[in-house]
């Protein structure tokens, strides 16, 4: 009875004393904290593909909307941020960012090539507001 004493005595205080985090209010890029904090987060697309995983991000950017372009309404500029990661063992990404689009959707996503590139067809308006496609091919990760 006193070794079950001892022992739950010794995890309970090695629980006490771990290790204390401490939350820091400034973080040394001014960036990353602009781009977390305009990131739509309930509209992340994401795919998984063979070997590799797709994940879009929204992020509206109001820094870099041209003053007058959204006269009479308050949108902005949106930017895609883009992460192609491998779904391996050893996962890795890439991360690559289309930017100044106005009303962004993605269309489609699919492998191609014999999966050597990933093809994202995006939607977007012009600043004359007129629909425009662009196809993008990026590196797929096996």
């Amino acid at each position: 009875m006193k070794t079950i004493f001892l022992t739950v005595l010794f995890i309970l205080s090695n629980m006490a004393f771990g290790q204390t985090l401490k939350l820091d209010e400034d973080y040394p890029n001014e960036d990353f904290n602009y781009i977390l904090g305009n990131i739509w987060w309930d509209k992340i697309f994401t795919k998984e593909l063979s070997g590799s995983r797709v994940t879009i991000l929204e992020q509206s950017d109001p820094l870099n909307t041209p003053e007058g372009l959204f006269e009479g309404y308050g949108g902005v500029i949106s930017n895609l941020i883009i992460s192609i990661r491998n779904t391996g063992e050893f996962a890795y990404s890439n991360l690559y960012f289309i930017k100044g689009l106005i009303a962004p959707s993605i269309l489609e996503v699919e492998e191609v090539s014999n999966y050597e590139k990933i093809k994202i067809v995006i939607e977007f308006q012009d600043k004359q507001f007129k629909n425009q496609t662009q196809t993008f091919l990026i590196p797929s990760l096996h």
